[in-house]
């Protein structure tokens, strides 16, 4: 298990390839959420989804899986 220290300063000192770190799949439940903290992450900023797109897709995984 990794330091969140060491988590954030592999991200910040851009290591060639990109480092992001393993998030598991413990909870089958929370796929959409894992599914969009990684597309939070993509390396071309293009790619990411803008706020009110977080929002939406957080506020669909809310209601879809009964939270």
């Amino acid at each position: 298990f990794r330091s969140f220290q060491e988590i954030i300063r592999r991200v910040r000192e851009a290591e060639v390839p990109v480092f992001r770190p393993t998030v598991l799949n413990i909870i089958e439940e929370l796929d959409d959420l894992r599914d969009l903290m990684k597309t939070c992450w993509e390396e071309d900023p293009d790619f990411r989804p803008d706020f009110p797109e977080i929002k939406r897709r957080i506020n669909r995984i809310l209601v879809t899986g009964g939270m």
